[in-house]
């Protein structure tokens, strides 16, 4: 039996200087409603409930305390979560120069930073996303791309120059962050596109498909891992995240790996969801894209954006095997984040229609 979704689409002026800033936003009026099948995942475990249209798709999503963050372009957009199946948006901010672009979001002390990948600078704002302090990373050839503070205080930065990959260490001293010391990795296609820390190591995810590891005290480099990927489906390191001693690895169409980083200056690839696993659990998927990852301690579930192929669940204690998959056509899910019984992605290709970029929202039914 067929049902309907409600959508409710709202107009309103987000504050910005900039006029191109008017968004819309489309959410459940009754999200508890029946929907289409096509709206239920494989095994019935989640369910797609709404969007929040965009002008563009979020390239990265942050959860912090109540409220989602979404980032694309120059701007970085708040939204509250006191209605978890509806996102407010409360606040935003742009940089003044519509053609720098932000890096990947983080969060430090209720804190949340990014990166300004063209000004070279670490932009640090309040939970209200009210601007708190703005350093220049004075690195002329540094094109940063995502952030790092360990519990020390100690910023550690990621991106390249351009042509090679970049790891480099900052200190806060006297209000301004200096330079403690780098490494120019000497691979090509070996921009830092993802950082996480393991028993005095920093181990990154370049965009080679390879993870590296160097020790923090004085940046060498200790260890590498790669894997070889099946033909027509290349690595591509995206996010890297950690839970217990396993690192669990977006690698774009090589897959999702599980690596036992218990050892960081030696990699163990313990599971793979490779391309051909995942259509041998579900023989009418696309196959894999995987761009993001998180995980929901209160589920412990690790939350997979799959890009073209949907959004994946997967248990961190059997990571090759799918739980569920929901596969909206159309969406492109780009990256990912989940708290409680929700998971958000951002879609950032328009659809058929051309109006399907923005925050899609999925709930967890069990």
């Amino acid at each position: 039996m067929k049902h309907l979704i409600y959508i409710l689409t709202i107009g309103f002026l987000v504050f910005s200087c900039s006029s191109e800033s008017d968004e819309l936003l489309e959410d459940m009026t009754n999200p508890n409603s029946p929907i289409d099948n096509e709206n239920i995942s494989e095994k019935g475990y989640l369910e797609f409930t709404g969007s929040i249209q965009m002008t563009d798709g979020p390239t990265d999503l942050l959860i912090e305390g109540n409220h989602l963050y979404a980032v694309r372009d120059n701007k970085i957009f708040q939204f509250s979560l006191s209605n978890p199946a509806i996102p407010q948006k409360t606040n935003e901010f742009s940089l003044s120069n519509s053609n720098h672009k932000f890096g990947k979001l983080s969060t430090a002390n209720g804190n949340i930073y990014s990166v300004g990948q063209e000004d070279g600078f670490v932009y640090e704002f309040n939970s209200q996303l009210n601007l708190i302090n703005k350093y220049d990373l004075a690195f002329n050839t540094f094109k940063p791309t995502v952030l790092h503070k360990d519990d020390q205080g100690v910023f550690w930065l990621g991106g390249s120059n351009g042509s090679n990959g970049i790891i480099a260490q900052y200190k806060l001293m006297n209000g301004q962050l200096t330079l403690i010391n780098y490494n120019l990795i000497s691979e090509t296609e070996s921009n830092v596109e993802s950082i996480i820390e393991q028993n005095g190591h920093i181990i990154t995810s370049i965009a080679n498909g390879k993870l590296l590891s160097f020790k923090k005290d004085n940046l060498q480099q200790v260890a590498h891992f790669t894997y070889q990927h099946e033909e027509g489906h290349e690595k591509w390191g995206h996010t890297i995240i950690k839970h217990n001693n396993k690192a669990y690895w977006a690698n774009w169409g090589a897959g999702f790996a599980t690596v036992d980083i218990s050892n960081p200056t030696y990699f163990t690839m313990t599971e793979l969801l490779s391309n051909s696993g995942f259509k041998a659990q579900y023989p009418h998927a696309e196959g894999t894209n995987v761009y993001d990852v998180a995980y929901n301690a209160e589920k412990n579930l690790l939350c997979v954006a799959n890009g073209w192929s949907g959004v994946l669940l997967i248990s961190p204690n059997s990571p090759g095997i799918v739980y569920d998959f929901i596969d909206p056509q159309y969406f492109q899910n780009r990256s990912i984040e989940t708290k409680g019984n929700y998971i958000y992605t951002g879609n950032i290709s328009g659809g058929m229609s051309g109006n399907m970029k923005g925050i899609k929202i999925f709930k967890i039914k069990s």
